[in-house]
């Protein structure tokens, strides 16, 4: 009788502890997080399918839902599932057939568990085109004055994802393109990192040719983003001990995922550094040393800190030879169209 006791005992704590440990693990997954890799879609004059994707960072599944309401426009899928640290391609098709000389656009909407995004689809048929493409790393504002060829009063002001590109239409040759665009790093607040890169410039178009403009990001700036899977650093010093020292209230958490901070001054002497949260240690980066800049057109690095050695005292900042080196990253397109930072000097 004791040891049908005993094992009744046992197995009901063995079915307790799995019980609880089962229910932890759910309870500790990570909620479903959208991520979308695009936020508009140009099919032009000639393209009849594109492709976003649909992206889940977190750990429990992603439910979505795509509505529009476009007579031209296709889905392979408008429902389904996207598993934890998945993703989901939707393929998206245009069909011109019957539609007069014009410009069309028609919004596709993406609803998931934690929020509703929209896509706008831009189509043409017949048109001139002025293309303008974003080959660096954060979404680009862009707004044109073109007034006797305007279409629409909002139809000129757009929002050009990183690495994509958009179109802008005209019945006829618009002779002149007039643009001023810009760009910053953003905090996960909306606070504005780094310097504000700008654009601007009056255009005259070739009568034989559609013309393309890259907004590049010259040689003398670059784009830092910080991996930090160790402890939370608070603040950030960019150029740190220089004139050009600029302080970052910000809080670099922990994370296997880059985050993305801003642009920057680069020089042969750039020192990058931030302290953990809470303490005097810190870590430093030097350009030289863990890093090295091509001095190229959008060129940028990506800094990790992992590792307990990674970590330093505060002084001297010199030839840390412990610390991981950085990923660098260099894409360079077209040419640079007057391009100067404008932030806190």
């Amino acid at each position: 009788m004791n040891f049908i006791l005993k094992y009744l005992v046992y197995s009901f704590l063995i079915l307790v502890i799995v019980a609880n440990f089962s229910c932890k693990k759910r309870v500790d997954e990570l909620p479903a997080t959208t991520k979308i890799d695009i936020i508009s879609l140009s099919f032009g004059n000639t393209k009849t399918t594109a492709i976003f994707t649909i992206a889940n960072s977190g750990q429990q599944t992603l439910d979505f839902d795509i509505t529009e309401n476009i007579t031209w426009l296709g889905l392979d899928k408008t429902k389904g599932q996207v598993a934890g640290k998945s993703s989901e391609n939707i393929t998206v098709t245009a069909n011109r057939q019957g539609l007069p000389k014009n410009r069309y656009e028609g919004v596709i909407s993406i609803k998931t568990n934690d929020k509703t995004t929209d896509i706008i689809a831009y189509l043409t048929v017949d048109m001139f085109l002025v293309t303008v493409i974003n080959p660096v790393f954060t979404t680009i504002e862009i707004e044109v004055d073109s007034s006797k060829n305007k279409l629409v009063d909002d139809n000129y002001s757009r929002l050009i994802g990183a690495g994509d590109s958009t179109q802008f239409s005209y019945f006829d040759n618009p002779n002149r393109f007039i643009y001023f665009a810009q760009t910053s790093g953003l905090y996960t607040d909306s606070t504005i990192l780094g310097k504000q890169m700008e654009w601007t410039d009056i255009l005259d178009v070739d009568q034989s040719h559609m013309p393309r403009i890259f907004l590049n990001v010259p040689k003398e700036y670059f784009f830092l983003s910080i991996i930090n899977t160790f402890q939370n650093l608070f603040p950030l010093y960019v150029n740190a001990g220089t004139v050009y020292e600029e302080v970052e209230n910000i809080v670099i958490f922990q994370s296997a995922d880059p985050l993305p901070i801003g642009y920057y001054p680069a020089f042969d002497s750039t020192v990058i550094r931030a302290f953990v949260y809470g303490s005097s240690l810190s870590v430093t980066w030097s350009q030289g040393d863990q890093f090295n800049f091509p001095f190229t057109q959008n060129q940028a690095i990506v800094l990790k800190n992992y590792l307990s050695d990674t970590v330093k005292s505060s002084a001297p900042i010199k030839h840390y030879q412990l610390l991981p080196s950085t990923s660098i990253f260099n894409r360079n397109y077209g040419d640079v169209i007057d391009v100067f930072g404008r932030g806190k000097q």
